[in-house]
């Protein structure tokens, strides 16, 4: 079937014939045709191989029949010619069926407490996964949800089951995942890069993960009026949604914007007293970083890597002693180091007192000195925060863990309760980025060391308004 489309969208539907690309992210900006494009490559699976079942999952289900389901019924099924007759959308059962057998079944994504693990997809048969506005859901939605793709009918028609996402520039799991290594290739229109092994013709291959960039400037049917809106839009927002910027961000609730932390990088030589910040890896893949701070800036950060099958405290006390002594601490200014003492951090720091090193202890939910604040982690990542704002914190411009610092300092939103500031919690983080915000962690913890005791003036929280 002949059937309009632009270049983009014929880039990907090339890339989509290739059975050994397993893995697609459309992302971009706004108005780059993505849920179109998404919708037609369905249907033409849809129609090609009878009795197959995709699943098109959002996070909120009411939000993807309002949208998705619009443009597939009005814009795409005529499109293609099918007629009302050739279909049946049951709203109820959440299912689009054709007359080929072959079905879209609807998929809610969101996270729910009772169902933390996603148990609820383990009866899933798909033969391809599908998700409109990845960057709404947790990494282990998509992780899930897309483990239930070549088990249906895939072996008998022939064909390799496709993850297929769309997005907009967003700070979660994406970014790491797909946006970072596309850059890394080389970014451009699209890139590809290894992603395990797939079966192909009987034959096994290598799999790829790709990502393709779709914005507005690619969609030759977006309505000039349209385009024009985005240019007006907020600097933050347009370069997000227009030029498909993935280091801006256009929620309120979110402390360290990008255009804040633009504002805070510098490169000015340093030569003042230095303090280390340390946020001790507690399990699983967290890290344990070291920030260090000098004259009121992020100079460095490092990763400690330890044995595990030795003693882990002891092990990273012995690493924050010889990184202190090189920057020029010794025992008797161990105050200027501050380590987390949650975990493992409690005997990091029992094995450093066995040596003289009196360090600072930051236990993220002990008491705030102000009312304003839940706990200690809050105060400490507000006022670091307000120090910014000010411009009397800063990040060297030339820090090596910039790209990740920058994600992680994006991932922290507040709200409010009771008049007290409340800061998105790291479980919460974590579950967003798909990683543990290490490198945020120990940079406000090496604030903290810096601002001295909670009598300094610098940490006075009067100034917060609520």
């Amino acid at each position: 079937m002949i059937f309009k489309r632009s270049k983009k969208q014929t880039q990907i539907f090339n890339l989509l014939d290739d059975p050994t690309i397993v893995d697609v992210l459309l992302g971009g900006g706004a108005g780059g045709a993505k849920s179109m494009t998404l919708c037609m490559w369905m249907v033409l699976q849809l129609r090609n191989f009878e009795g197959i079942r995709i699943g098109l999952g959002r996070k909120e289900l009411t939000r993807l029949k309002q949208t998705t389901i619009i443009t597939l019924t009005k814009e795409v099924h005529p499109m293609f010619g099918i007629t009302d007759d050739e279909f049946r959308y049951n709203e109820q059962k959440s299912t689009i069926e054709y007359i080929n057998g072959s079905l879209i079944q609807l998929i809610d994504l969101a996270w729910m407490p009772s169902d933390p693990d996603f148990d609820r997809f383990g009866s899933l048969l798909l033969t391809h996964a599908l998700i409109e506005e990845a960057g709404e859901i947790v990494k282990k939605a998509k992780d899930v949800f897309t483990s239930r793709k070549n088990r249906f009918l895939n072996k008998e028609h022939g064909i390799v089951g496709k993850s297929v996402s769309t997005c907009n520039p967003s700070q979660n799991f994406l970014k790491t995942e797909y946006y970072k290594p596309y850059k890394k290739q080389g970014a451009g229109d699209f890139q590809k890069w290894e992603h395990g092994k797939v079966i192909v013709s009987g034959e096994k291959r290598v799999a790829y993960r790709a990502f393709i960039q779709s914005l507005v400037t690619d969609n030759p049917f977006a309505p000039p009026n349209y385009i024009e809106v985005l240019r007006m839009l907020p600097p933050a927002e347009r370069k997000r949604l227009l030029e498909g910027n993935w280091d801006y961000t256009d929620d309120d609730l979110v402390l360290f914007k990008s255009l804040l932390i633009d504002r805070c990088l510098d490169d000015t030589a340093t030569s003042g007293t230095r303090y280390v910040g340390v946020d001790v890896a507690d399990s699983g893949d967290d890290e344990t970083i070291l920030t260090l701070v000098e004259s009121d800036m992020i100079v460095e950060q490092k990763k400690i890597v330890v044995d595990k099958n030795e003693a882990i405290g002891e092990q990273i006390a012995l690493e924050i002693i010889k990184y202190a002594q090189q920057n020029g601490i010794h025992a008797d200014h161990a105050s200027q180091v501050a380590i987390d003492v949650v975990g493992i951090g409690a005997s990091t720091r029992d094995f450093m007192r066995s040596k003289g090193w009196r360090v600072l202890e930051f236990s993220a939910g002990s008491g705030s000195a102000h009312e304003k604040y839940k706990n200690l982690r809050g105060e400490t990542i507000y006022e670091m925060y307000l120090a910014m704002d000010k411009g009397d914190f800063k990040i060297h411009s030339r820090l090596s863990t910039m790209e990740d610092l920058r994600t992680q300092l994006m991932a922290h939103e507040y709200t409010t309760e009771e008049r007290k500031i409340l800061i998105k919690s790291k479980k919460d983080i974590k579950k967003e980025l798909g990683r543990s915000p290490d490198n945020a962690e120990s940079a406000y913890i090496a604030f903290w060391a810096s601002r001295g005791s909670k009598n300094d003036p610098r940490r006075d929280s009067s100034r917060i308004i609520i």
